[in-house]
């Protein structure tokens, strides 16, 4: 009985101790395929993650370009031979929000297992370009113009130049938030100073930031209502075509009064203007499709006044005239016709420009009102006889020419240039001949064109008028999802 018994027990553990191990190497077996299956999946992760690194730093410095990139697999499999095991791909669309083009990108990290089975993984990153509005001031040329004593550049300022400061006795410039530029300050003294950069100063070396050459999507996106356009070139004669425009509030809803003109030359002669358009309609009525009202003249000059409700964009492009046989072209303001460039494609200021509830100058402005004016050549100010300084609220974008004020030089001084915005140029303006003394106001401060009065519009920290200019190059990451 014993003998059978201990057979018995000896059986029994047999048994016992072969199903434990059955179990132990299936879990040993296990293990060894989840590590397998582990390391696959993190390698695919790591092409992805590597891969939307390198779309990142190539983007940001060199603009948006798609890409199908086979990476070799030893640079992520201990140096395997088989260089088509990992590879990645690159993908992008394009996503519209709050009237800017955004990209969405995907980095797609692929992995080739020991099995022959494919591993994926992706990692998508939302670009979004640098939009002109959240600048106070851009410059790409600064023009050797000084930022003098009494200047106060209330955002973030940057210029794809070197930076000129005029500090004397009486002062300095002030730059509140964070200021960058391409090249070095002029006034290497100054270079740390934080009285005059409160939020630092970034200089030598700053990203140059990409302006477009081209208005074709603003103006491509303008609603048939909302476009106009001058004559065919008329060979071997000069014409100048102008569009006025006056905003107006009433009973809460917002209008513009639109009216232009077209004048031809014959010799030395101005030929008597024609009219072709003259009509008050509600802002909304010039939306397009979606919903975003814009403004855009395609050949010609765009004069600007009035108190706006709502938002717009108003743009101004150059011309189509055939220039080998046409060699005058002029804008207006009534009849008297001004040299201004040689080009159409100027917004011209000949009034006061605000929204309807920002009477009051008002520098911390919450509304809901917003203005961009966006000139393929100029902005600017051309008032005659005004001595009572000027109100503009509007983002401001001149893509090949000045912010400027067309009389800085000859109509006496004439007050303040009240900006509630900001300013995008190509070569920074003047508005004013640098005469004016200020610790003479309010009598008499001598010199010509007007003193600055610029604030910074907050609401462009997050939002921009309808299709307004962004940057080329750098974009930003808006969000990064793995």
């Amino acid at each position: 009985m014993a003998g059978r018994g201990s057979l018995i027990v000896i059986l029994g553990f047999s048994i016992v101790f072969g199903i434990a191990s059955m179990y132990w190497n299936r879990t040993s077996n296990q293990a060894t395929t989840n590590y397998i299956d582990y390391y696959d999946t993190t390698t695919a992760y790591n092409i992805a993650l590597a891969a939307a690194n390198i779309m990142c730093d190539t983007v940001y410095f060199a603009g948006w370009g798609d890409s199908t990139i086979s990476m070799a697999t030893k640079n992520f499999a201990g140096g395997l031979p088989d260089s088509t095991r990992g590879t990645y791909t690159i993908k992008n669309s394009t996503v519209w929000y709050r009237g800017c083009e955004y990209v969405l990108a995907m980095a797609i990290g692929t992995y080739i297992t020991t099995i022959g089975d494919t591993d994926r993984d992706t990692v998508q990153v939302l670009f979004e370009p640098r939009n002109f509005a959240g600048y106070a001031d851009f410059s790409q040329n600064e023009n050797g113009l000084p930022w003098m004593p009494g200047d106060t550049i209330n955002g973030p300022f940057h210029t794809n130049d070197a930076l000129d400061i005029d500090s004397t006795s009486d002062g300095y410039p002030i730059f509140t938030q964070k200021a960058s530029s391409v090249g070095n300050i002029n006034q290497a003294s100054y270079g740390n100073d934080s009285r005059i950069f409160r939020k630092g100063y970034q200089h030598g070396g700053a990203t140059n930031v990409t302006m477009p050459n081209s208005l074709t999507s603003l103006l491509n996106n303008a609603s048939s209502s909302g476009t106009f356009s001058g004559p065919a070139a008329d060979t071997g004669s000069s014409y100048a075509y102008d569009v006025y425009l006056t905003f107006k509030d009433s009973n809460g809803t917002g209008w513009v009064t639109i009216t232009d003109t077209t004048r031809k030359k014959s010799g030395s002669t101005w030929i008597s203007p024609t009219n072709t358009v003259n009509k008050t309609v509600t802002l909304s009525s010039l939306a397009d499709s979606n919903g975003q009202a814009i403004i855009a003249v395609t050949d010609g000059d765009v004069h600007v006044n009035g108190k706006l409700r709502g938002s717009a964009t108003v743009v101004a492009n150059k011309g189509r005239r055939n220039t080998s046989t046409i060699t005058t072209d002029m804008y207006f303001n009534g009849s008297k016709g001004t040299n201004i460039s040689g080009e159409d494609g100027n917004v011209l200021i000949d009034g006061s420009i605000q929204y309807h509830d920002n009477l009051g100058n008002n520098p911390n402005y919450s509304g809901n009102d917003m203005l961009g004016l966006v000139g393929y050549d100029n902005v600017a100010i051309d008032i005659p006889n005004n001595t009572s300084g000027v109100s503009v609220d509007a983002a401001v974008f001149a893509m090949t020419g000045d912010w400027t004020n067309l009389r800085y030089n000859s109509q006496g001084y004439q007050g303040y240039i009240f900006l509630l915005g900001s300013i995008t140029n190509q070569n920074r303006g003047q508005v004013q001949d640098g005469g004016i003394d200020p610790k003479k106001l309010p009598s008499n401060p001598g010199g010509n064109g007007y003193l600055k009065s610029y604030n910074f519009d907050t609401r462009f920290y997050n939002g921009s008028p309808p299709l307004y200019p962004a940057a080329v190059k750098p974009f930003q990451i808006v969000s990064w999802r793995e």
